[in-house]
């Protein structure tokens, strides 16, 4: 029952008799119209208490440096499904959002209990209009209100550019190598290329690793960089430096692995395995 209806039932009685001509004293339709003041006042003070502490979404305009709302209301979608993005929610443990091809989300989907203010789904959507919100539950279970509802255009030639959960993503890597930028059965393909219309592009490559061979690997860093305390200024001097230095050994290895991968020629191969 809601304080409106709570205090309508209660006072109806009091606030008629109020209105009928007092008795001898004078007091009775004054009494009861206090009580009936009193007990309204007493009802709108608990129903506020609950209003204030109801978790709601901030739904505050995002900060220049922050990512925002995307899709923004309105909104046509460059891929499908698209990147549902928001501001994150300092007391968020988890989120819930909903999709849906109706404002009043009547056969609404939905996905939950991820941690990120972000999500894609795993599937195309069917082109349309589609409104979403989300929310949020917080470390005690309490789940917010929902956010301001957006729209989006999901158009027919949007590229489909799902994302699989992680369970999936797991389940298509292969067992043997390479198995993560390549793939086994990429190797082929990328071999015929390398021997026919790319051949001048891999020839190029192929001298960049034999001149990387010739080099020899690049040396490990001599000085300990960090840039985590700020008051040590030869550590600070350091991190940037050996940071490269770390990036030029690691473009290195990925040269000699990849050219071995499509030559097999063991030279490269030894190589790449010094390197790392």
């Amino acid at each position: 029952m809601t304080a409106a209806a709570l205090l309508s039932g209660s006072c109806d009685g009091e606030l008629a008799r109020a209105s009928q001509p007092a008795d001898h004293t004078g007091s009775s339709g004054e009494n009861s119209m206090r009580a009936c003041l009193a007990f309204s006042a007493v009802l709108c003070l608990g129903a506020a208490s609950v209003v204030a502490d109801e978790l709601r979404v901030s739904n505050r305009p995002p900060l220049p440096n922050e990512v925002g709302y995307r899709p923004a209301d309105g909104a046509t979608a460059r891929l499908n499904p698209p990147s549902f993005i928001w501001l994150h929610e300092p007391a968020a443990q988890t989120y819930t959002l909903e999709w849906a091809t109706r404002p009043d989300f009547a056969a609404a989907q939905t996905a939950s209990g991820f941690v990120w203010n972000t999500y894609t789904h795993r599937q195309p959507l069917r082109p349309g209009t589609y409104y979403w919100r989300y929310r949020f539950t917080d470390a005690e279970g309490r789940q917010s209100t929902w956010s301001t509802v957006r729209r989006v255009i999901v158009p027919a030639d949007a590229p489909p550019f799902p994302l699989p959960t992680r369970a999936e993503q797991r389940q298509r890597i292969p067992a043997g190598h390479p198995r993560l930028f390549l793939r086994p059965e990429d190797l082929p393909r990328l071999r015929q290329q390398a021997a026919g219309p790319l051949a001048g592009a891999f020839g190029k490559l192929q001298a960049e690793a034999d001149r990387i061979i010739a080099a020899g690997p690049t040396p490990e860093p001599v000085h300990r960089g960090s840039a985590r305390n700020k008051e040590d200024a030869e550590a600070v001097k350091y991190w940037w430096p050996n940071r490269e230095q770390t990036e030029q050994a690691c473009r290195e290895a990925e040269t000699l692995a990849f050219v071995y991968l499509i030559t097999q020629d063991k030279k490269y191969g030894e190589a790449a395995r010094r390197w790392v």
